[in-house]
């Protein structure tokens, strides 16, 4: 019996041993939904202290030790592909991985990449270095591409709560081969309603490039009309409600602070780094990404001019932001467009205070900070308040009612119009 076959018998009967290596949100909700599944988990991070408090099921081994590697049949890489400061591409986690575990790989393994990253990642970073080992891919080592779709809801509510979860989410699955191909289908069908089959690696990869792509260039379109229509005293949020009765050929998108997270602010510039590389202007996405930083800088500078000429007086030079959460109701900070504008008054002399209901503390500049509870007293100690993230859990009429002045960043206070003020 050949290696594919054997693999193959394994995954049907749910007798393969799947290990997830990186256990942020995407690699958590795997390894859970794998083991809910029936089949026997290992999850790898080398920070495992922090990832441990995700977990409540013995079943489930965890470790930071990659030796562990040989008991697996399967092999998930969910590890983070951040940018550099010189936004080009950082996939030294990705490296560091397939170092530190490719003494302990074996025949008849299959390795599946989720990380997001420029099309030809799987084949130079993974594909060589199996190569290297002497396997021989599809004969005696399998390697899949099936990029994340996991919503990071999941982490803060369970996934009957929430439309699309890990399980009705249509997952794109490419193979090195047509062999690969169908054992990462037959492995992927045990955890979702729908696998999408891909015709080659390069084209997956693509795929989730492009889905952020998408979304960065319209929130950045969304984002500049912003800035230009209140220049000239004009309601975006009534313009696109206007657009948005259109049934047809119009997709909705809210402006807001900028954007956040691991994909949107990074992803779009993998392609965009590629492009250069084969003497490509990608036009959108760079303008895209810079007018999505330029709306943190415009929302500050409404708020200082605002305090320099009302000549307001700031307790301990302070201001209250509601939300550091990149997006609503989860507790993701990545890249938070809160934090950005924190930064931002920082800077300018200005300090604050932050009220977030899925954020407990935060580190800012070396410092740990704490969320405050919000009540009557909170708002009178904070002439300024600035509302980042839209969490459905804030109290949106006591804000309303209390906070002195309040800038709106998410457009979700609808029954003030005194001091108030949408950016």
């Amino acid at each position: 019996m050949n290696y594919q076959e054997k693999l193959r018998i394994k995954i049907r009967k749910k007798k393969s041993v799947v290990c997830v290596v990186g256990l942020g949100y995407v690699g958590s909700e795997l390894l859970k939904k794998f083991n809910k599944e029936g089949f026997k988990t290992i999850g790898i991070d080398i920070s495992l202290r922090k990832v441990k408090k995700q977990f409540n099921n013995k079943k489930i081994f965890l470790t930071d030790k990659y030796k562990y590697i040989s008991h697996a049949d399967v092999i998930i890489l969910a590890l983070p592909t951040p940018l550099k400061n010189n936004l080009e591409p950082d996939l030294s986690f990705i490296e560091s991985c397939m170092s530190s575990m490719k003494k302990f790989l074996k025949k008849g393994q299959l390795i599946s990449l989720e990380s997001s990253s420029y099309p030809g990642t799987t084949e130079k970073y993974i594909a060589n270095e199996l190569k290297e080992k002497n396997f021989q891919i599809s004969k005696d080592f399998f390697l899949v591409y099936s990029p994340e779709r996991i919503s990071p809801e999941l982490k803060v509510k369970s996934s009957k709560k929430i439309k699309y979860s890990l399980f009705n989410t249509p997952k794109i699955c490419a193979g090195y081969s047509n062999k690969c191909l169908e054992l990462g289908n037959m492995l992927y069908k045990n955890i979702t309603t729908t696998v999408i089959k891909s015709k080659s690696l390069k084209a997956a990869e693509t795929s989730k490039m492009v889905e952020n792509i998408f979304r960065s260039v319209n929130i950045a379109l969304v984002n500049e009309l912003k800035m230009f229509l209140n220049k000239i005293d004009i309601d975006i949020d009534e313009v696109l409600d206007l657009a948005g009765t259109k049934p047809f050929g119009y997709t909705s998108f809210s402006p807001g602070p900028g954007f956040g997270g691991h994909c949107i602010p990074i992803d779009p510039f993998y392609l965009y780094w590629l492009a250069k590389k084969k003497n490509f202007d990608l036009k959108f996405i760079k303008t895209a990404g810079e007018i999505n930083r330029k709306v943190t800088s415009w929302i500050t500078k409404k708020i200082l001019k605002f305090i320099k000429k009302k000549k307001i007086k700031l307790i301990k030079k302070k201001v209250l932001i509601l939300g550091v959460a990149y997006k609503k109701n989860i507790d993701d900070i990545r890249e938070s467009p809160g934090l950005i504008i924190a930064h931002k008054l920082k800077k300018a002399g200005i300090d604050f205070d932050f009220s977030d209901p899925h954020v407990k503390k935060i580190n800012f500049n070396g410092e740990t900070r704490y969320s405050k509870n919000l009540n009557k007293a909170l708002f009178k100690r904070y002439p300024i308040t600035v509302l980042v993230t839209d969490h459905k859990m804030f109290d949106y009429k006591l804000i309303s009612k209390e906070a002195r002045y309040i800038f709106d960043t998410r457009n979700i206070i609808k029954d003030r119009k005194k001091d108030y003020f949408k950016v």
